[in-house]
């Protein structure tokens, strides 16, 4: 298994891991740090670093990576697009069932999500994606995601996506893409 990420430097040894206190906070999200992490994410350069994988695993499941670098899955890119696909932080926030203000800190890149909330968020940027093809406006995703539908045994999309993850979602999307009622 091969680790990629994205990095304006090359790694250093990672003596600087997180700390229990520094968990759930990225370390360059304080605002005096927000212009080296926007230039970090235009200038990135691909690094490989497969001796380095059980300490980076380690650091990239609570989201974060050592020295500044950006967390390899994007929390911060994939809460802003949410947010913006479904309608706003509180639509956000109701089809991943945290507060408004948890969405809120993801987007800014204050925290990070759980493991759960990471793998639900990213679920659902999958989904939102894949709807975007089919509907160009946040009211037609929203009410997609939140209403019953007969392809996936008339549960939810957004219900049926935390029980049984995104595939079957993905279809039904392209189901009603190519016009099939259910």
């Amino acid at each position: 298994m091969l680790l990629v990420m994205a990095t304006r430097k090359p790694l250093p040894a990672l003596a600087a891991t997180s700390t229990p206190s520094d968990a759930g906070r990225h370390p360059a999200a304080s605002p005096a740090g927000s212009a080296p992490l926007r230039q970090a994410e235009e200038d990135q350069k691909i690094t490989e670093f497969p001796e380095r994988i059980p300490q980076l695993a380690t650091t990239v499941r609570e989201g974060l990576l050592a020295d500044g670098l950006l967390a390899v899955w994007r929390p911060r890119q994939r809460a802003v697009f949410v947010n913006d696909a479904v309608g706003g932080v509180r639509a956000a926030a109701a089809l991943l069932q945290v507060a408004p203000s948890q969405t809120s800190r993801w987007a800014k890149g204050e925290s990070v999500p759980s493991m759960e909330q990471a793998r639900m968020l990213i679920d659902v940027d999958h989904v939102v994606a894949h709807a975007l093809l089919v509907w160009a406006d946040a009211d037609g995703v929203q009410d997609w995601l939140s209403t019953p539908n007969g392809h996936l045994d008339n549960l939810r999309p957004i219900d049926w996506i935390r029980q049984h993850g995104t595939a079957d979602v993905v279809d039904a999307l392209r189901a009603e893409a190519a016009g099939a009622y259910v």
